[in-house]
């Protein structure tokens, strides 16, 4: 299926992303904060804890709590201070939370659940069992939340603290959408058992009243990634071009009416992160990948290739490509007032010499500024539902599991929030690992700053 296909090039691109900059090359990791110590296998301790609701799994069971187990280390006196200012909000994020990783640990068997944190320096705690758990959105109101089980499959909606958790969706989905007035979901994926003719994912509109779920799409392609407009009225979706591993972006009705491509067949779109964003939160602009060569084709499969950030109107024109030549920019998340993006940058390390950082710029490509110090690479950010903070993944390294590990890497890195200009960078938890995609999926709820 095609949403295989963009999974690969998620790992793909992060698994890059990742050796290119922050590879210790060892069988140990120096936890974020310390600065002598390796892991053991004795101090593999968590540092959030079950919330105290049930939260039904896919099979119907209740999670096991887990106990309190002591406090955050501290950081070092280089790494930037753990702090209870700037900020009242939450944030979920998918992920395990640790206090050191046990070389012994394969990445493909680690847990991945749903975790809530305060951006004031609540302790993280999961509302989910896992084991494999992601992608979770807020409702609009931020009383809700949505995730994607692989035990299952399935899609389930749960109350934000955990608790009344209950399966929408059975099937394997590729993404999820939450519509503005928190009556359905858009989705992407294919239902158990499949419909008589499968074609690949289809977007699927999810009613939260308990309805059948309804196929949008009703499309010979494999439709994935929908995100619905701000006023609710449209939801944009990718599409694969003939006889191409890449896509067009492409707009319909929230009924499925008047599907209509919005980017021309000679733009290659791909998206490459677990969530996709595109609308501007003034729904006038999209935004998104387009990925060309470094040899000038827009389609080998030899060369490297390059992903540039694109904006295009949401009528189809004034098509125009934000991203500096040569540079490799994912992560995108618009500004709540629509008027700049926020991304991440440093990707092409090997020809750069950069380490990836975050970066905000003006909605037409102009004034980029760095916001990280550039000495630890980070990965995807999020804006405060006000804008006067940012939360992202920090201080990226990896551990070298054991010998018996299919996967060669396992991904640690550290939540921290700063003010939106990049001042008072903190530390909000420490140790969040996972596979290559931990540095995505990660969002502030609304309402709260």
């Amino acid at each position: 299926m095609m949403h295989q296909v963009f999974r690969l090039s998620l790992a793909i691109v992060l698994t890059l992303f990742l050796t290119a900059g922050c590879s210790r090359g060892s069988t140990t990791l120096v936890p974020a904060g310390a600065t002598t110590s390796p892991i053991t296998s004795a101090t593999r301790l968590p540092l959030a804890t079950s919330t105290n609701a049930s939260a039904v799994s896919t099979s119907g069971a209740t999670p096991t709590s887990t106990s309190n187990v002591g406090s955050t280390p501290e950081p070092s006196s280089s790494s930037p201070t753990a702090s209870s200012a700037g900020g009242t909000g939450e944030v979920i994020f998918a992920g395990d939370v640790v206090e050191q990783i046990d070389p012994s640990d394969q990445a493909g068997s680690l847990p991945s659940r749903v975790y809530v944190a305060g951006v004031n320096g609540t302790p993280a705690h999961s509302l989910t069992a896992g084991p494999k758990d992601g992608s979770p959105i807020w409702s609009s109101d931020g009383k809700r939340i949505a995730y994607i089980s692989e035990a299952g499959p399935s899609v389930i909606v749960m109350q934000a603290d955990g608790t009344d958790a209950q399966t929408v969706f059975h099937g394997e989905v590729t993404a999820i959408s939450w519509s503005p007035d928190g009556k359905q979901l858009a989705l992407s994926g294919t239902p158990i058992p499949p419909p008589d003719k499968v074609y690949g994912d289809q977007i699927y509109l999810v009613p939260l009243d308990g309805s059948e779920p309804r196929n949008l799409s009703q499309s010979e392609d494999a439709d994935t990634w929908p995100a619905w407009s701000p006023d609710g009225k449209r939801i944009a979706f990718l599409r694969p071009l003939p006889n191409s591993f890449y896509n067009a972006m492409y707009l319909m009705n929230a009924d499925g009416s008047d599907q209509h491509q919005l980017t021309s067949s000679d733009v290659p779109v791909v998206n490459v992160e677990p969530d996709w964003l595109p609308w501007s939160p003034d729904g006038r602009s999209l935004l998104f990948h387009e990925i060309s060569f470094s040899d000038g084709t827009p389609a080998a499969n030899v060369a490297p290739a390059v992903l540039s950030l694109d904006v295009i109107n949401v009528d189809g024109t004034n098509l125009r490509r934000i991203s500096a030549k040569e540079e490799e920019d994912i992560f995108p998340r618009w500004s709540p007032d629509s008027q700049q993006i926020l991304f991440t940058r440093g990707l092409r390390v090997d020809q750069t010499g950069t380490i990836p950082s975050i970066y905000v710029m003006q909605a037409d490509g102009s004034n980029v500024r760095r916001l990280t110090d550039g000495t630890s690479p980070a990965g995807s950010g999020a804006w405060s539902p006000d804008g006067s903070h940012i939360v992202y993944f920090g201080g990226i390294e990896q551990a070298t599991p054991g010998a018996a590990s299919p996967v060669s890497q396992i991904e640690v890195a550290d939540l921290f929030v700063m003010n939106s200009d990049g001042s008072n960078p903190r530390v909000v938890v420490q140790n969040v690992i996972g596979p290559a995609d931990l540095a995505t999926g990660i969002a502030w709820r609304p309402g709260t700053k």
